[in-house]
Formats: C-alpha cells, sequence, structure tokens
C-alpha cells in the first residue's frame, strides 16, 4: 500500500526537526569554554557602539567588515547581556537556522532524501559548530548566502512571471543583507551569475528581471560601498604584512580548505584524511551520477563549492590573507553534493547507506570532540580573564576600564559581572599627542574617581602611553600587575581607598620602602630536581624608591649551595622600582627550576633585593633575605 503525501512530509519534517535540535546541543554544548580571541573582543567592543559608530563613523583601522552583524549583536546582547555565553548563543542560534535552510534548498536541488542527509552533515559540521560558538559573522554570513542561493535557484525553476518575481525579491533580500555582513559574498553573487549567464544562452529568457535584481541588490549596498572606498582613499587599511600567495603555496591551500570544511581544525592524523576521503567520494559520486531535479544543478553546486575558494585565493595572491572561515558557505556544497551520492546509494541499498551516513557523521564527530577539550592555542597568549577577574574581586562602582585595544574594552564587557566600570577603548590620538592626551585624562577624571588600564604589550614590556603619563601627573598608583603580554594598573585620584594585596601573609620590610605583603606558589613546591618552581608574589611601596632594585629568588640546598635561581627588575623589567608611587602594590611572578643533579635534603626558598650596580642587597629582619618556605627533595 502507497503511503500517502502527508506521512512522507511528516516524516521528513520530523528528520530535519531533529537534525536542528542536534545542532542546537552541538553548539550550545561547552559554548563558554574556548576563551574569547581578539576578534571576538572587537564584536561585543562595537555591539557596544551606537549606530553612528557603526556606520558613519566607523573605525575602519579596527573592523573592514560591513555592519549587519554588529547591529544585529547590538540588539541581542542589549536584550540578553554581553557574557561570554549569551553573545556567543546568538551566533549558536544562527548557526542552526543554517541546517532547515540547506534542507530546502537542497530539496529544491536534489530531492528529500539528499537533503536530509546534507542537513544532518551541517548539523555535526566540525567548521560549522567551531564558527557557530565564535563572535563573529561566520554563522549569519553563510545563513543569508543560502538563502541566496535558495532564492536564485526558485528564480532559475520558476515557470511564471509571477514565481519569478517572487523569487527574485526574495533574492535581493538575502543578498543585499549577506552583502552587508560580509564582502566575500559577492564571490558567490560572481558564480550566480557565471551559471546564470551561461544557461541563458541555452533559455534565452527571465535575463531582464534578473539583471534588474542585480542592479537593485547594487544599489541596496552601495551606500556602505562608497562610505568604505572613501574611508580607505584617505587610509591604507588594506594593507597586511606579509607575503602573498603563489603558484607554490596552492598546496598547503587546497590541504587546509579541503581538510577544515570536511573534519574541521583538527590535529592531522590518518582518520583525519580517510573521513575527509570518504565525505569527497561520495560527493563526487553524487556530482557525476546522482540524479537533480532541475537542468544544470550539478554545475551550479560545482561553481558554488569552487568559485568562492578560488576567487578568494586570487584575491589573496595581492593581500595576504585567507582562510577557510571566509567562504564558509562553499562547505555546504560539499554536504549537498555528499547528500545526493547516498541519495544515490540509498535507492540502490537502504541499509548500506544507512552505514555510510554513520560513517559520514562519525567522521565529524571526532573532529568536534577535537574542538571541545583543545583549546585554541593560536590564541592563547590574547587570553585576558586571569587579569580581568582581578578586576572582578577590586572593582568599585563608578570605576572606569580603559584598554590600549580595542578588544580588551570587549573582553571587560563579556567577563565583568556587575556593578560594571565605564568601558573604553584609548583613541590612537590620546598615545600620540600630548594636548589630546591631556584633554582625554582631565575628562576621564571628571567622571571617575579611580581608572583601570589594560595594556597589551607584543614585546612583554608596557612603556606607559602620553595618556597614562598625564593621567599618572595627578594620580596614584594603587596596583599593578603583569601576565605575560598583558599589565594591569589601578590609578585613583587622592583619598580613595588602597586595594587590598590580592597575597596576603607577610609583612617583611625592605630597607625603607619595599613590603613584601604575601606570596604563594599556585604549582606547589618541587619533590624530585628538576621540577620547576613558579611564585606569586607581591610587593607594595610605602616610601619613595629612587633607585631601580633587582629581586632575586633562589632555592638553597642542604650543600648551602644555590641549586635554583631567578634575578630580574619586576614585571620583566617594565615596572621599575623607581617609579613605584607610595601605596602602590606589585604583583610579580617568577618562575625557577631546581637543578636536576640537586642532592637530596631539605631545600630552602629565599628571595630578596638588590642594587644591580654595587651588588649591595637591602637589608630586612636584620639579615639580607627572607626565607619564604623550606621542603624536602626525594631522589629521582
Amino acid at each position: 500500500m502507497k503511503k500517502s503525501g502527508w506521512a512522507v512530509v511528516g516524516r521528513t519534517d520530523l528528520l530535519v526537526l531533529s537534525a536542528a535540535a542536534l545542532a542546537l546541543a552541538l553548539r550550545l554544548y561547552r559554548l563558554t569554554f574556548q576563551s574569547l580571541w581578539w576578534d571576538e573582543g572587537i564584536s561585543l567592543y562595537l555591539a557596544g557602539l551606537d549606530l553612528n559608530g557603526l556606520v558613519l563613523q566607523k573605525e575602519y583601522a579596527l573592523d573592514l567588515h560591513p555592519p549587519l552583524y554588529h547591529a544585529l549583536l547590538a540588539v541581542w546582547t542589549w536584550f540578553a547581556g554581553p557574557s561570554v555565553f549569551s553573545a556567543r548563543a546568538f551566533s549558536a542560534l544562527v548557526g542552526v537556522l543554517n541546517v532547515p535552510l540547506l534542507y530546502v534548498l537542497t530539496r529544491r536541488l536534489a530531492g528529500p532524501v539528499a537533503a536530509i542527509v546534507a542537513a544532518c552533515l551541517l548539523a555535526v559540521s566540525p567548521v560549522h559548530v567551531f564558527y557557530s560558538q565564535e563572535l563573529r559573522m561566520y554563522a549569519l554570513m553563510p545563513l543569508l548566502a543560502i538563502g541566496s542561493l535558495w532564492a536564485f535557484v526558485g528564480f532559475w525553476q520558476a515557470e511564471s512571471t509571477a514565481q519569478r518575481r517572487r523569487a527574485t525579491i526574495w533574492y535581493v533580500l538575502f543578498t543585499a543583507a549577506g552583502l552587508w555582513t560580509y564582502y566575500y559574498v559577492a564571490l558567490l553573487v560572481v558564480a550566480q551569475d557565471l551559471f546564470f549567464l551561461a544557461g541563458w544562452f541555452v533559455r534565452r529568457r527571465g535575463f531582464r528581471p534578473w539583471a534588474a535584481g542585480q542592479v537593485v541588490t547594487f544599489l541596496l549596498f552601495a551606500p556602505w560601498l562608497a562610505a568604505t572606498a572613501l574611508a580607505l582613499g584617505r587610509a591604507d587599511y588594506l594593507s597586511v604584512a606579509g607575503p602573498t600567495y603563489g603558484l607554490a603555496e596552492v598546496p598547503h591551500f587546497l590541504r587546509v580548505f579541503a581538510l577544515a570544511f570536511a573534519t574541521g581544525f583538527t590535529e592531522i592524523a590518518p582518520w583525519t584524511y580517510l573521513g575527509a576521503a570518504v565525505l569527497y567520494l561520495f560527493g563526487l559520486i553524487g556530482l557525476l551520477a546522482g540524479r537533480w531535479r532541475s537542468p544544470g544543478a550539478p554545475w551550479l553546486v560545482i561553481l558554488w563549492l569552487l568559485m568562492p575558494p578560488v576567487l578568494a585565493y586570487a584575491i589573496a595572491t595581492q593581500r595576504a590573507f585567507l582562510f577557510p572561515r571566509f567562504v564558509l558557505y562553499s562547505a555546504m556544497a560539499l554536504y549537498g553534493l555528499a547528500g545526493v551520492g547516498v541519495a544515490l546509494l540509498w535507492r540502490r541499498s537502504r541499509p548500506l547507506a544507512g552505514v555510510c551516513v554513520v560513517l559520514l557523521l562519525s567522521s565529524g564527530a571526532f573532529g568536534l570532540y577535537y574542538h571541545y577539550v583543545t583549546p585554541r592555542t593560536a590564541y592563547a597568549s590574547s587570553d585576558y580573564l586571569p587579569l580581568l577577574g582581578r578586576v572582578a574581586g577590586m572593582q568599585q562602582l563608578g570605576d572606569a576600564l580603559l584598554s590600549n585595544q580595542a578588544w580588551g574594552a570587549g573582553y571587560a564587557r563579556a567577563y565583568l559581572p556587575a556593578p560594571q566600570p565605564g568601558f573604553g577603548w584609548l583613541a590612537p590620538e590620546w598615545s600620540r599627542d600630548a594636548p589630546a592626551a591631556r584633554s582625554a585624562a582631565a575628562r576621564v577624571l571628571n567622571e571617575h574617581r579611580r581608572v583601570w588600564l589594560l595594556d597589551w604589550c607584543e614585546t612583554g614590556a608596557c612603556p606607559p602611553s602620553l595618556f597614562e603619563q598625564q593621567l599618572g601627573a595627578v594620580t596614584s598608583t594603587l596596583y599593578v600587575e603583569q601576565l605575560g603580554e598583558f599589565r594591569l594598573s589601578l590609578l585613583a585620584t587622592a583619598g580613595q581607598p588602597a586595594v587590598q594585596p590580592p597575597l596576603s601573609g607577610r609583612g617583611d620590610k625592605f630597607g625603607d620602602a619595599i613590603v613584601l605583603s604575601g606570596w604563594r606558589a599556585p604549582l606547589g613546591l618541587p619533590t624530585v630536581p628538576g621540577q620547576q618552581v613558579a611564585l606569586e608574589v607581591a610587593w607594595q611601596a610605602v616610601g619613595e624608591v629612587p633607585t631601580d632594585y633587582t629581586v632575586f629568588t633562589q632555592l638553597i640546598g642542604p650543600d648551602g649551595k644555590v641549586h635554583g635561581q631567578k634575578d630580574g627588575q619586576p614585571i620583566a623589567g617594565s615596572c621599575p622600582t623607581s617609579g613605584w608611587s607610595r601605596g602602590e602594590i606589585v604583583l610579580d611572578r617568577y618562575s625557577l627550576a631546581l637543578d636536576p643533579q640537586a642532592p637530596p635534603g631539605t631545600y630552602r626558598l629565599i628571595v630578596g633585593w638588590y642594587d644591580l650596580a654595587s651588588g649591595k642587597r637591602l637589608p630586612v629582619s636584620g639579615g639580607d633575605y627572607v626565607e619564604l618556605a623550606s621542603f624536602d627533595l626525594k631522589r629521582n
């Protein structure tokens, strides 16, 4: 007995909903595991601006992209808040919408079986989950690109003027919105135009409405294009350091893009190539032998898959900047082709087709596992979270927080709980022009009594900017800490309460002005030779320190010899003692290795200060060092 059409529709609808539910679960799972990175911080910073700041007064030096995504993110965070989870949830939900839309498009091209498989592959796609968990436009951009393709196919298949008109309206809306989200959507438009023109020479119909749709799309995007052209004409925002791409880089480009579309950004292993090979094999089968519902559909899909990456590579030969996310929508053509290949097998052997679907989905699962458990090592140095944790514990209502990078201000919006300080980015002229720095410092202090400064320094040393110098002339430094490339300072006007040191338990005074407030060894003390000792030490200035002293830490063995030592000026030399203010707290970190040949016995961990020029140590409690701890060392 033949099943009714309603029964088939109900079953496929249920499968699509199940794929979307799976996509939602995978995109919300461990949504906050990866730390925010630079571009995400910029997104949150831009989302905190008004419409004028996003459009008319766009800061192209920070972000060259069109403003639609950031405007939508601004609205979303206004309702949901700017925390990491809530802000990323916007991308996650938009990413889920990609799944049913790809299903609708693939069904129009190749039928329901291929469409279901394509939707499932997209739901578990590691690269798509990756960008659906990122505070950028890389989930919204493919959604609008697929919408543009869906409308394009509707136009191509239209049998009446009314159908063609409706498809044109949808096409203009999706495509214009895509261009207002990301410039590289234009590469897909080129692929569509090439397909249409090639088909028009055969069919000879639809040229006028198609041309009208293209013109209207361009006119809708033209205001932003004109504003961007004017801005780029005033400054060289497009220059990117580094060599451009050429023929020698083609194999690397093909490998990176092919693996990213298939298995995401996992470690390269045999299963990686195997999973990618299976996916591309089914895609090739679908391309060469699949059944299609629309004439010329295989050519459209192959243009969709290949032309945007090829054009992106051509652009990269002039501007060395190319990543798979630029043309993420092309990956969905691969999933559609694989779906067509599975559908062909489905007609011959459903059990075998089911096994192949499981194999394809399992390949995605391996890539997802890597994403969920492996931090973004490439972005590890941009993690502001430890320093912002200090701010969260010590901030007061009405504090200001300024960063020398826009992403730092964005991080603060996401990571700091209420009551949140005022956020801002140190405008470039504040660091280059003395009058501007003086005016800005006066304005900030007129509105806030305490100012946090969050600085990023590529070399690890953070010289004070003109703004910080002007601010420091009328404020006192209460606190300073550096973690890797990042430095956090707190400056306050007179009469503000001092900040409690982050570590406590000591009170040893070196000379007349330096007090050891406290210390700790976060990783514990060594038990066998060769282990590293990590220290966090809090110093406080209780008077003027005219000399730049050097701090030393040593591990003294049972033989009285030094078996581990670390000397240097505070905070990797960026915070010399002669610049300390009375009451200022400096949190310093040291790491010293215990000699691998150290004999067993009892060891002492000591710390002290000396004048590098004379070698003379500062006195403290009748001696010239403080013993922080002792510990017993065992034999290896």
